[in-house]
């Protein structure tokens, strides 16, 4: 799988507004995700084989390579004789003739040609790939149960700046968005199908980061503003079915009012937005109260 560039890059399109199947490539970025030299040449012998040893069968070739302007003539010639052997329309009975692939034009065809969400990676490891030019995810995890030893209730919050009062009056900054149940144990698919929880968290952590930027710009170092984590997050706690299904219960345990309401400092919550070296540091004197890094 191509992850060329940061993660972080995948906030804004690149290099180009969207895409879609068949869309002519713009000449101008003809350098994305190019692949080198060594990688031409490995892909021309590849080629070379397949032509050789699986002669007839149907194939497909990643646009990757395919769709570049500049290929060696060697491999350009192998292309070329391809389509004029109709060897890309393989399930069709009378190939059009004088048919190029990848001529006049260059199209954004597979995913060969795009860069991959890293995060992706992280979140579905070798379960996803790119094969053939499509992206393959298995679904082997599904049925496999989240935790050992398997939990039947789990509530999933998002930090929502704003404190949520809880049935007790105790003030905490999650916000219950959704709560899964099974009596059997919950597995691995149930979080899979999450979309409208994740837009939710999303659309808060916006509005809350936009409030944070303003409040950055006017507050006193000494206060600390740091409350909206640097990404949308959701956070799965351990529930039980007669919990309130809308809001916060603490009248569980004498360790729920902590276990909904423990933040991290204000140094790691401000490291979630700043990297420490820019830290303002702790004045010795002030007229506001003295900062306490701890809290």
């Amino acid at each position: 799988m191509n992850y060329k560039h940061d993660a972080d890059s995948f906030w804004m399109p690149r290099p180009c507004s969207p895409i879609e199947y068949g869309q002519r490539v713009d000449p101008d970025i003809i350098s994305w995700l190019e692949p080198t030299s060594d990688e031409i040449d490995m892909y021309a012998k590849e080629l070379d084989f397949q032509l050789d040893h699986r002669r007839g069968q149907p194939r497909y070739l990643p646009a990757r390579f395919t769709q570049l302007r500049n290929l060696p003539a060697s491999l350009l010639h192998s292309l070329d004789w391809l389509d004029d052997l109709g060897d890309h329309f393989a399930y069709r009975p009378s190939p059009p003739s004088n048919v190029r692939s990848r001529a006049p034009q260059t199209y954004w065809l597979d995913f060969s040609q795009l860069q991959l969400n890293q995060y992706l990676a992280i979140l579905l490891g070798s379960r996803m790939k790119v094969v053939r030019g499509r992206c393959e995810i298995s679904l082997r995890l599904g049925p496999m149960f989240l935790t050992q030893p398997p939990c039947k209730v789990l509530g999933i919050y998002q930090v929502n700046e704003e404190s949520v009062p809880s049935d007790e009056g105790i003030c905490t900054s999650l916000e219950l968005l959704h709560r899964i149940q099974d009596e059997g144990g919950i597995k691995v698919e149930r979080l899979l199908a999450l979309d409208h929880v994740a837009s939710t968290a999303m659309s808060t952590w916006l509005l809350a980061s936009k409030k944070l930027e303003q409040r950055v710009q006017t507050c006193h170092w000494v206060d600390s503003v740091w409350h909206v984590p640097g990404v949308p997050k959701l956070v799965l706690l351990l529930h039980n079915s007669a919990m309130s299904e809308t809001r916060p219960d603490v009248n569980w345990h004498v360790t729920r009012s902590q276990y909904l309401s423990a933040i991290g400092s204000r140094e790691e919550r401000e490291g979630e937005w700043i990297p420490r070296e820019l830290m303002e540091p702790a004045k010795t004197t002030t007229i506001r109260t003295q900062i306490d890094f701890c809290r």
